[in-house]
């Protein structure tokens, strides 16, 4: 098995935010389905799932990172295919097996409010 990480870009409008919830539609479900869907993995736990972080409701995302234990060899346009046009992979890299997204040396925040009464 090999480790890949990947990064996400999506557009959180339509998504009760990243971390799947049950009846609800999230990022984390939708990218989990496409996952199996081209045989990256069956279930979280056993692929050594992991995530960057969560984001909330609405909020958007251009950069998490999700990274999972694997055999496959799905390329970024199999697993885009089955994911909705407001997710997409936009990078795939095979990382070493000590790699852990949520502890990334460095992560890079920007808030933009476009209604009032934000200031």
């Amino acid at each position: 098995m090999v480790k890949t990480a990947f990064k996400l870009a999506y557009m959180g409008t339509g998504f009760h935010g990243f971390q799947r919830q049950p009846d609800f539609p999230t990022v984390e479900g939708e990218l989990l389905k496409a996952f199996k869907k081209v045989g990256i993995m069956d279930d979280h736990e056993s692929f050594h799932y992991s995530i960057a972080g969560r984001t909330d409701r609405g909020v958007h995302a251009l950069g998490n990172v999700v990274s999972v234990k694997t055999d496959s060899k799905a390329t970024i346009n199999q697993i885009n295919y089955y994911l909705p046009s407001t997710i997409q992979i936009i990078g795939k890299a095979e990382v070493p097996d000590g790699f852990k997204p949520r502890y990334a040396e460095h992560r890079h925040y920007k808030y933009v409010f476009f209604k009032d009464p934000y200031d």
